[in-house]
């Protein structure tokens, strides 16, 4: 696949080693050109993805596309450098199965399967306020 040197850069602006760096404006923007069609076809954004162990396991289902962007995105954040493709594919299976983990984790924890719109919308503002729920720590509620 031929990448035009815009691409390229929002590929290696978007590249993460923590599984936080995931939910950064940059990764969310990629994670969006890489996965339109899922996304579209779910109706959702990825920061719904990042939180939503529901379109997680549908994304992991469908290993082709999954696979794809993984790939796609490996190529695009190595070229130019003495990363090899293939380090950075294990790199990026590496973050996204600690995200998955968390993500299920935390739905065990609140004992919720599913996710709908307004649950998501909270676990978003949660992230947006720094407490990405990879890091989370629940505030304790006084009374």
């Amino acid at each position: 696949m031929a990448y035009r040197d815009a691409e390229i850069s929002l590929a290696k602006s978007a590249t993460c080693s923590e599984p936080s760096d995931l939910y950064k404006h940059q990764a969310r923007v990629f994670i969006r050109r890489l996965l339109k069609t899922f996304l579209d076809a779910n109706q959702i954004t990825p920061s719904e993805l990042l939180n939503a162990s529901t379109y997680q396991r549908r994304l992991q289902n469908i290993s082709n596309v999954l696979e794809g962007a993984v790939q796609s995105a490996s190529i695009a954040q190595t070229r130019g450098t003495d990363v090899k493709v293939t380090t950075r594919i294990k790199a990026l299976h590496a973050l996204i199965d600690d995200i998955v983990a968390h993500t299920r984790s935390d739905d065990r924890e609140h004992a919720t399967n599913t996710l709908d719109r307004e649950s998501c919308a909270t676990r978003l503002a949660d992230t947006v306020r720094g407490h990405c729920h990879v890091n989370r720590r629940r505030p304790q509620r006084t009374a």
